[in-house]
């Protein structure tokens, strides 16, 4: 089973589930509050049970709300509030550790600068710790994204504009305590987006968006790649992954039982028109295929996300502009990212 959560205007959260043979079911609306409820994320435990955080503006400038279902997402739980802040608490992201414990990320927007902040929950969600700050610095810490491993080390990684530099933050004890923070890029322009994820073999492999200079002009973005196969101690080189002409932006990856990277991006062919683009490496990321062309849509396709099902196919999503307003598009590879399905129109909404 293979879910998706995502936001329609201010209407609310949406979420539509892919059974093996029954196709997608109609979107189920999560929230129903006066105000705008966006950012989703959502993650499934080894028993099927789905979580979904986001940030909502129903009660406050902006915080995060949780909900579950133990049942595919045919019924839902109350939805409950994880913080209370005074500026906007946004940028959730979720994971989940060999046992079941929830580890939850946000980047807070604060009177005089941004920070990251954790929280867990043993529980499946019932109950959950204390917000912990885990950076101090000055500025903005923003775009947080987090991973465990099976040794139950967890991984926050996030950009820094001040730095203009990517960073990271390692637990070895599963959240209760953490190690001091690491600098993993060194750029003059600006280094953002990140996203991190760790394959069953404990190695990390982080993605992002980096700015390239051109002409003594802040030039266009591309995708950058580094890898970390002693659970975040040491880290390879940065590698560059796209080399266009115009922006290369969003990246996001997933790893495949067999230790195979999949990764997904969009890139504006034209200035006013971005397209889903997919490369895979075979080898932990020292070397990829060619990208290839998910879309073609007269609509800007943006913003997609990519898993990976226990038979190592991906599956991609995305958002599209090609009905006039902004829907949800999935398509997937039955070989392993080779060949790919037509692309399927999931949500039909009359707004952005």
């Amino acid at each position: 089973m293979k879910g998706t959560c995502f936001t329609i205007g201010a209407l609310g959260l949406f979420f539509v589930v892919q059974a093996a043979q029954a196709g997608w079911t109609p979107a189920k609306r999560l929230s129903w509050t006066s105000a705008t409820s966006q950012e989703p994320d959502i993650v499934a435990d080894s028993a099927g049970h789905l979580h979904v955080v986001w940030t909502d503006f129903a009660a406050s400038d902006g915080d995060i709300y949780h909900t579950k279902s133990t049942n595919g997402g045919t019924t839902w739980s109350t939805i409950k509030r994880l913080t209370w802040t005074p500026g906007v608490s946004q940028g959730a992201d979720l994971a989940l550790d060999s046992s079941g414990n929830l580890h939850l990320v946000w980047w807070d927007r604060l009177a005089g600068g941004g920070g990251i902040y954790y929280k867990r929950s043993t529980n499946g969600g019932a109950l959950w710790s204390a917000s912990r700050r885990l950076t101090w610095m000055s500025g903005w810490s923003e775009y947080p994204t987090i991973a465990v491993d099976d040794y139950a080390n967890v991984h926050v990684v996030w950009s820094n504009p001040v730095n203009a530099d990517i960073y990271c933050i390692s637990s070895t004890d599963g959240g209760y305590t953490w190690l001091a923070a690491k600098r993993l890029t060194w750029t003059s322009i600006s280094s953002v987006y990140p996203m991190i994820i760790v394959d069953d073999f404990g190695n990390g492999h982080l993605v992002w968006d980096e700015y390239i200079p051109a002409n003594g002009e802040p030039g266009s973005g591309q995708v950058y790649f580094k890898q970390s196969s002693n659970y975040g101690t040491t880290w390879t080189t940065s590698q560059r992954l796209t080399w266009t002409a115009n922006e290369s932006q969003a990246p996001v990856i997933a790893v495949d039982a067999s230790g195979a990277l999949h990764l997904v991006w969009h890139y504006y062919c034209t200035p006013e028109n971005a397209e889903i683009y997919y490369k895979k490496s075979t080898n932990g990321g020292t070397a990829w295929s060619a990208a290839k062309r998910l879309t073609w849509t007269s609509g800007a396709s943006m913003n997609p996300a990519v898993v990976v099902d226990s038979s190592d196919n991906p599956h991609v999503i995305w958002e599209d502009e090609v009905s006039g307003n902004l829907d949800i598009f999935y398509r997937k590879s039955m070989d392993g990212g080779a060949t790919w399905t037509s692309a399927e129109r999931l949500t039909w909404t009359s707004s952005w």
